[in-house]
């Protein structure tokens, strides 16, 4: 509605921009609620979320894309508090 406003009696050239600035406009609003929207909410769960304490191991490991005899492995220690 704001567009058809904006775009009576103005050159057809500058009605292109105001109407690329309007569809930008609402591209923004849109991108905006969807990017704040959501929520949480609580159960009635009375445990621990989240990773128990310990040490963890992981083993990583990298292939080459082009060469796939060429590897690297690395061990990686975790520890949770």
């Amino acid at each position: 509605m704001l567009t058809l406003m904006l775009t009576c009696g103005i050159s057809s050239r500058r009605r292109r921009w105001i109407s690329m600035l309007a569809l930008l406009s609402v591209f923004s609003v849109v991108v905006a609620t969807i990017g704040c929207g959501g929520g949480s909410s609580t159960s009635g769960s009375t445990g621990s979320a989240g990773t128990t304490a310990g040490n963890y191991e992981f083993t990583v490991t990298g292939t080459d894309a082009s060469n796939a005899s060429i590897t690297a492995t690395a061990t990686v220690t975790v520890t949770v508090q």
